[in-house]
């Protein structure tokens, strides 16, 4: 049976493959623009570093039994084959993350570029400053083990998944296709256990969209934040920037962020370079911990083919090499759908789904 899941954070675990050879690549570019009006430009709203080859994967599990739809009690399901194309089944997006835990850092990037599409500042572009109702829980990957996650889905299927809005005020504008397009972001912050109100304010400038040759787009976000009753007072701030290199024209992601976090702060720092179609690429990730006067750092270079994954760790150098071919998989987030006509089910609340043997 063909398993397929909604609103799914599918946790990819690469599996060791031994310290041979790994290689690294790049990314590609285009340019576009021009004309009289106004056209809107959109950036990426999703960065993957690497992905696992699940073209490979399906390849082995077809030489093995085929897996039979699933029995529940004295049902059983029908078989999703049979389920019409334009069911909600089949046109539900499905979402598929890589775990690998020298690129945790790269999920405040998602987050960021996720929540800003949902602005939708090309929809809105030139009419003035509107106010969005942006649903964090669509841009969280909370991720874990394969181990853990029929367990901790049981937790997270009901709840996760619940819609938590924040209202942002938001002005997209530009002058003419040769202008960049700008968008500014205001965000008031409710106080939590640990941290008090805060104010944000975010700037994105946007010289070029994204494209087939260049799927992050051109683009510099700058954000700051400080607590309400203290706006000059910043406690965060960073960079988000899809930029050309001037000497090989390879569109490259950087990423910074550093403040404080209750009794500490945090520095965190990536650069990803990226082919546009995800079969090769290299970066790095830094991280930095102070707490009191105990400082932590950590750091990893990462390059990648279309086969393995190679990990460098920047403090003692040593190497692990991971295939993407062989990998767990396992499912965090699923919407339930009519056996009959593959129509998604609404429940108030959730329930857990556990198969035994999933490979038949």
């Amino acid at each position: 049976m063909k398993m397929k899941w909604i609103s799914l954070f599918s946790v990819l675990l690469l599996t060791v493959f031994g310290l041979s050879a790994c290689g690294g690549g790049g990314s590609s570019s285009s340019g576009g623009g021009g004309g009289d009006s106004a056209s809107a430009l959109l950036v990426a709203e999703k960065v993957s570093v690497v992905d696992a080859d699940s073209t490979a994967l399906r390849a082995e599990l077809s030489r093995r039994a085929a897996v039979k739809s699933l029995k529940i009690g004295p049902f059983r399901v029908k078989s999703v084959d049979e389920l019409p194309a334009g069911s909600d089944y089949n046109s539900d997006v499905t979402n598929v993350y890589v775990e690998e835990r020298s690129t945790e850092n790269f999920n405040t990037v998602n987050e960021i570029l996720c929540m800003i599409g949902q602005t939708k500042y090309d929809t809105m572009l030139n009419t003035g400053a509107y106010k969005a109702q942006i649903d964090n829980s669509q841009c969280k990957s909370n991720k874990s083990d394969a181990s853990t996650a029929g367990q901790q889905s049981q937790d997270q299927s009901s709840s996760s998944s619940m819609p938590t809005y924040e209202m942002w005020t938001v002005e997209s504008s530009r002058a003419d296709n040769n202008s960049p397009q700008i968008v500014k972001v205001w965000i008031h912050e409710d106080a939590t256990d640990n941290e008090p109100a805060k104010v944000i304010f975010a700037k994105m400038e946007i010289t070029e969209g994204k494209s087939a040759s260049n799927p992050y787009g051109i683009f510099t976000i700058n954000f700051k934040g400080a607590p309400a009753a203290d706006p000059s007072n910043i406690v965060f701030r960073g960079t988000l920037k899809a930029e050309r290199d001037s000497d090989t024209g390879k569109v490259l992601l950087k990423f910074i962020e550093s403040g404080n976090h209750g009794s500490g702060a945090e520095t965190s720092a990536v650069t990803l370079d990226r082919e546009a179609d995800g079969s090769s690429g290299a970066g790095s990730v830094h991280l930095t911990q102070t707490q009191g006067q105990v400082q932590n750092e950590k750091g990893f270079d990462i390059a990648y083919d279309s086969a393995k994954f190679l990990r460098r760790d920047q403090g003692n150098l040593s190497e692990v090499c991971l295939s993407r071919i062989l990998y767990d998989e396992s499912a965090w987030r699923y919407s339930l759908y009519d056996s009959t006509e593959g129509s998604r089910v609404s429940r108030n609340s959730g329930f857990s789904i556990q198969k035994d043997n999933a490979y038949g």
